[in-house]
């Protein structure tokens, strides 16, 4: 998968969008991850991460506590909920 041409094009297609939006960006190979905050932070202090993945799945809203599509800070203490999404030009 790390030479998979269509992987590459998305991992670059998030850094992009990464850096647009400020966020700092690691390239594991398999894996990419895209953080708020001073990376020197210890796990007790606060920086929010991103995990997504990239394939396409339709969102059920009945089964979210607010709107998919907006970020939910009070349905689960301490967690950002969304099911964002953003095309690949």
């Amino acid at each position: 998968m790390v030479n998979n041409l269509i992987h590459i094009a998305f991992k670059q297609a998030l850094k992009k969008q990464a850096q647009a939006l400020g966020f700092d960006y690691q390239d594991q190979g398999y894996i990419v991850i895209i953080g708020l905050g001073d990376t020197s932070l210890t796990q007790s202090e606060q920086r929010i991460g991103v995990v997504t993945h990239g394939d396409v799945q339709p969102v059920d809203a009945s089964k979210w506590a607010q709107s998919p599509f907006k970020l939910d800070d009070t349905s689960e203490q301490g967690k950002l909920l969304t099911h964002a999404y953003f095309l690949m030009q």
